[in-house]
């Protein structure tokens, strides 16, 4: 009885070295997912009142405003066309091009990134770091950076 019981271990260590590794593969992608869906801050009263102010900016017809408009190169924009970006991705791009430009980790911490018409705009409010709002091209490049 103990051989049979002993072929039997043997027999199944492969498949359990099998699933062993599956569950490591699978806790493994997850994590990483985990960890990439951090990049996007989550919505907040800073994000909804940063809808508000760049709402203003894109669509009122007051001379001061288009003149900002005009600054960050942006075209007057429908309400519609204005939303917190929640795509993983789209954030960490966001986080690199602005630690690159401002010599920091990109992934120091998650930042509220704003898809303005065919722009993203990204804000960064944690406390003791620096309030730059960067307005970004449809391709990540830098258009213009302002100071909150």
């Amino acid at each position: 009885m103990s051989l049979v019981n002993s072929n039997h271990i043997f027999r199944e260590m492969p498949v359990m070295r099998i699933v062993r590794l599956a569950l490591t593969f699978i806790c493994g992608l997850r994590a990483a997912d985990l960890q990439a869906q951090t990049a996007c801050r989550t919505a907040d009263s800073i994000s909804a009142s940063g809808l508000v102010r760049i709402r203003e900016v894109v669509h009122s017809t007051r001379s001061g405003t288009a003149a900002l408009r005009t600054m960050l190169h942006v075209d007057a924009t429908a309400d519609s066309q204005v939303t917190v970006v929640t795509v993983d991705s789209l954030c960490v791009h966001a986080m690199q091009v602005r630690g690159t430009d401002e010599g920091i980790s990109f992934a120091s911490h998650p930042v509220h990134v704003y898809k303005v018409g065919t722009q993203y705009w990204v804000d960064d409010p944690t406390p003791g770091s620096r309030r730059i709002m960067y307005v970004l091209s449809s391709s990540f490049g830098i258009v213009e950076r302002m100071g909150l």
